[in-house]
């Protein structure tokens, strides 16, 4: 009955997540400022970032970064700033030079390693963290990272899903089969989807 009890909260709070992060009140519970302004930043960061326009994706940038000059500590700011970096030069590398790209490599590395010392307990931190190791051929440490991350919070599909890339770098296929069955069975609907099929392909 247990199990059965939390099978189902694990299911519920990971459908409900992409709906509330759309409404921009997703990440409250992980979010920890006292700086409602720096919040309020922040808030507009995400918005923007969730975008295929790299001038709106630019703007997000410039909102996180001012978050964080009034937030030092504001773990979920670095996050954001760590997967905006990582998307120029995955996803918007036509735009970026190499030393533009080298750079944005170096700033995801280095944001999402602020956010780990900001809130060590934030399993996305631990995620971002993991997923940028894995950009510096530093695998075994990528997959520590991705493996806490899951126990920090089990519910996260997308943090199972980036569980799984490290699970693939590593040579560990089945495990890496497993971790997207289960960010696919928490998640049906997420909108990152294709990212679970992807990794699936890979």
């Amino acid at each position: 009955l247990f199990e059965l009890q939390d099978d189902i909260a694990r299911t519920v709070a990971a459908s409900v997540a992409p709906e509330l992060r759309r409404s921009e009140i997703g990440k409250t519970r992980s979010v920890k400022t006292k700086d409602m302004a720096a919040y309020e930043l922040y808030l507009k960061g995400i918005r923007l970032a969730r975008t295929e326009d790299y001038d709106q994706l630019l703007a997000a940038r410039s909102f996180l970064l001012a978050a964080i000059e009034r937030a030092p500590d504001f773990a979920s700011a670095y996050v954001e700033l760590a997967w905006l970096e990582h998307d120029r030069i995955t996803y918007y590398n036509e735009y970026t030079t190499l030393e533009e790209a080298t750079e944005a490599r170096d700033l995801a590395l280095e944001y999402a390693r602020r956010a780990v010392s900001s809130d060590p307990q934030l399993g996305e931190a631990r995620s971002i963290f993991g997923h940028m190791l894995l950009h510096y051929q530093r695998i075994d440490e990528g997959v520590k990272e991705m493996e806490l991350s899951v126990k920090l919070n089990p519910s996260s599909a997308r943090i199972h899903s980036q569980a799984s890339w490290g699970q693939i770098v590593s040579g560990n296929y089945e495990a890496g089969l497993s971790s997207i069955e289960t960010a696919t069975t928490l998640n049906p609907l997420d909108p990152q989807l294709w990212e679970y099929i992807s990794n699936e392909a890979y």
